[in-house]
């Protein structure tokens, strides 16, 4: 039996209080480990993992800011050179974040965002337009994620969700839109949960769902789409399980277990990690109601192949 089972036995009914920091806590192990849609929804911790270009492409992006940022005030009806320095605003603002200068990257992003408002408010209905100014509110808000600045994250964020369902309404059959539009809306539920508001977390991932789902039935065997679907289940049941809804906790720890299963048999290469989240999700069953006995024979043979215990690299997935 591991923390989590330990966390929650004895809890099956906890106090509302109790409960919505249990949850707050498996919501934070959680995005701390996800895979695929993870790397989409939260920022990386540290910009340490990602290296700054050479020295000399550092200089050429500075250098062809500071070159279309005088060519657009020499021709400021040029919404090409707009776009292009837009464009080239939000490049800056990566390299300033990469050499550890965030309120220089802030600035940045922020004069991205100005100069795309402005060529937007002139033609509302095109979707490049709609497509550049996403990427300005994606960045401030990922700025203040990582100060720590949860609401005003968000604000960004329902900023940029908001633009996307402009586009989504333009081109409602464009797979593309349709993943951004998801993942807007996963980011969205995090940042709630996180925040410990657990019934607007629910309902944005309920909404986020069936966009997950048509996109899935047009590619049945994606694995990265069957793994977001995995988490996104997943982290509805401990959500549920937050406000004391023990039905829907079931019916989505379940759902998340069922997909598991499913990648076992499309992704060798991540076997333990599926047989670690599928033995995660058991055991939070088992510490609300008795397993049926399907389950408790798969509990005991995943339990089987981790004679040594979980591996201490698998020990955080949730």
């Amino acid at each position: 039996m591991d923390d989590i089972s330990l966390s929650l036995r004895g809890f099956e009914n906890p106090p509302k209080l109790l409960r919505k920091q249990l949850v707050k806590m498996l919501v934070a192990m959680t995005l701390a480990t996800l895979p695929g849609i993870a790397s989409a929804i939260i920022p990386p911790p540290s910009v340490c993992a990602i290296r700054l270009p050479a020295k000399q492409v550092v200089d050429e992006y500075f250098a062809e800011n500071a070159k279309l940022k005088q060519l657009a005030e020499a021709d400021s009806s040029s919404e090409v050179l707009q776009r292009d320095l837009s464009v080239s605003y939000i490049k800056i603002g990566d390299m300033h974040k990469l050499k550890g200068e965030p309120d220089n990257a802030l600035q940045a992003y922020k004069s991205s965002v100005t100069i795309s408002e402005k060529l937007l408010d002139a033609a509302p209905t095109q979707p490049e337009r709609l497509r550049d100014l996403p990427m300005g509110y994606e960045r401030i808000g990922d700025f203040y994620l990582e100060q720590k600045d949860t609401r005003e994250a968000l604000v960004w964020y329902e900023r940029s969700f908001g633009i996307t369902e402009r586009l989504q309404a333009l081109l409602p059959e464009d797979v593309g839109v349709q993943r951004e539009l998801s993942v807007s809306y996963n980011k969205m539920g995090n940042l709630y949960a996180t925040l410990g508001e657990l019934k607007p977390a629910i309902d944005i991932y309920l909404k986020a769902l069936p966009i997950s789902e048509k996109l899935l039935e047009r590619n049945p065997n994606n694995i990265g789409l069957l793994r977001d679907l995995s988490v996104n289940y997943n982290m509805l049941g401990d959500l549920y399980s937050g406000i004391g809804d023990v039905q829907n906790e079931q019916k989505w720890h379940q759902s998340a277990l069922a997909f598991n299963q499913n990648l076992l048999g499309l992704d060798q290469e991540r076997k333990a990690e599926y047989l670690v989240r599928s033995l995660k999700i058991l055991q939070k069953l088992q510490a609300r109601v008795p397993l049926s006995a399907t389950q408790a024979n798969l509990l005991k043979s995943i339990d089987a192949q981790f004679p040594n215990g979980i591996p201490p690299a698998l020990c955080a997935i949730r």
